[in-house]
């Protein structure tokens, strides 16, 4: 008799991050909402070109611009100048949503100010893990080569600090990611040669969606309730690990015979 069974997967790659937020009754409604319509790609556009003044200037410091269209190399520069909020517009309109859920948990803890003083607080986890689908899956299964372009995206997304002007995709981290390979299958070492640049381009920009969500939806829905409120939050936290591998165990359309 057959019986349903579950297979295994390879690892993929994504980004967990975790967003602090203090547990209070009247932020929670703010909360729920925004992660609610955050699925909804409209509506995260709408809200982020609302306040894309304010987040230019609340997410200066962040590495790499954000709002800047062309810095994945898959849209021509123009040759005159643009005005800034008309570039971040279009970036906004480059956006693909990477939201597919959250969860939830609550930890007490306390915590210090500036001169000692300890506050006891409860707080409220999101727990937010962005599951990376490539979007050249199609490709590298026609080549044969799903495991070359796992190794791709293993090596772009788990790279962090990048200086101001370096790409993802350059030809020195082209060359750095041929040489920690050993290509015994000239196939795969030519899909690379050739691939690399457009998953590295692809995959940047994912990674920047999340933080979109993040940091310019999420975070800044929250902040504008605390405002509202009358309430002062010294600090949010975030804590992100780009070195998250998901393994996806998934019931098998084939029944297997015990």
């Amino acid at each position: 008799m057959a019986v349903p069974t579950y297979l295994f997967s390879r690892g993929e790659r994504g980004v967990f991050a975790e967003v602090y937020f203090p547990k209070k009754v009247e932020l929670q409604g703010t909360i729920f909402r925004a992660l609610e319509k955050g699925y909804k790609e409209k509506t995260v556009k709408a809200s982020l070109k609302r306040n894309l003044s304010a987040l230019l200037a609340d997410l200066a410091d962040y590495p790499g611009d954000l709002f800047d269209p062309y810095r994945y190399g898959t849209i021509k520069r123009p040759k005159e100048p643009e005005p800034r909020l008309a570039k971040a517009r279009k970036r906004i309109n480059m956006y693909v949503s990477p939201f597919g859920g959250w969860s939830m948990y609550e930890v007490d803890g306390v915590f210090f100010n500036k001169r000692g003083r300890p506050y006891e607080e409860r707080t409220q986890v999101v727990r937010l893990m962005f599951r990376f689908q490539s979007p050249h899956i199609r490709l590298a299964r026609q080549w044969r080569c799903e495991d070359v372009l796992r190794a791709i995206l293993y090596f772009i997304i788990g790279t962090r600090g990048h200086i101001s002007g370096e790409t993802a995709w350059s030809e020195g981290c082209k060359q750095r990611f041929l040489q920690a390979h050993e290509w015994a299958d000239p196939v795969k070492e030519r899909f690379a040669k050739r691939n690399f640049a457009p998953i590295a381009q692809s995959t940047l920009k994912w990674v920047d969606d999340c933080a979109l969500f993040t940091f310019a939806y999420l975070i800044r829905k929250f902040s504008q309730r605390v405002l509202e409120t009358g309430r002062f939050e010294e600090e949010i936290w975030v804590t992100s690990f780009f070195d998250l591998t998901l393994n996806v165990i998934r019931k098998s359309k084939k029944a297997s015979i015990p």
